[in-house]
């Protein structure tokens, strides 16, 4: 994996919204080593000359965020 960037949020108590995590990979390859095999990259970005790489854009992009499950009124909440 390269350019691997971890970005955490939290916001206001006043939001439904407790925080928010982003996974950022920027290039990722899993190659198959097998010797019998005959595929030597099972996932790659894929590139070619009318559709070069994009510098600054993430080839997997995950997002997790966590919300209340109960209304913010109340004093006792199971999140």
């Amino acid at each position: 994996m390269v350019q691997l960037r971890l970005q955490h949020e939290t916001y206001p108590p006043t939001c439904e919204q407790v925080c928010r995590v982003v996974l950022l990979i920027g290039e990722m390859e899993v190659r198959d080593k097998l010797a019998n095999s005959e595929i030597n990259k099972l996932l790659y970005q894929y590139t070619t000359e009318a559709m070069p790489r994009q510098s600054h854009a993430s080839m997997v992009r995950m997002g997790i965020c966590s919300i209340l499950m109960c209304k913010i009124k109340l004093n006792s909440c199971c999140c």
